[in-house]
């Protein structure tokens, strides 16, 4: 197994039981796993004990809530008022964002562009890298 690197803050997660927690460096120098807990507990470090926690890939939803709330700072930069916020939409409509801003004359310019943009970089990635 290879060793990590110690980095304080690194996500890491326990190869023995798949617990989640931190790096972490105390005040009297000493390594810890800050687990993630409700509570403050620590875990003994171990190099081959942990390993970085590799966190999944966006949903699709996710990447729509990024689109849209993107669409709606551009549309508000511009002066159009009243766009609904993210929690206030349907369902149905936050579902249809996973395609990008409605089909409108006004989605083929910058806002498409935008949309396209921001789903070609997260499509994919975690959000943490």
């Amino acid at each position: 197994m290879s060793q990590l690197e110690w980095q304080d803050g690194l996500r890491v997660r326990s190869r023995r039981d798949g617990q989640l927690g931190w790096l972490e460096t105390r005040a009297d120098g000493v390594r810890v796993v800050r687990l993630d807990r409700r509570d403050l507990q620590y875990a003994p470090w171990n190099p081959n004990g942990w390993q970085l926690d590799k966190p999944a890939p966006m949903a699709e939803i996710q990447i729509a809530r990024v689109v849209y709330e993107a669409d709606r700072a551009l549309r508000l930069a511009l002066g159009e008022y009243g766009v609904k916020d993210w929690r206030d939409m349907r369902e149905p409509d936050r579902v249809a964002w996973i395609a990008g801003p409605p089909p409108t004359p006004a989605t083929k310019g910058v806002r498409r562009e935008l949309a396209d943009a921001i789903r070609a970089t997260l499509r994919g990635r975690s959000g943490r890298e």
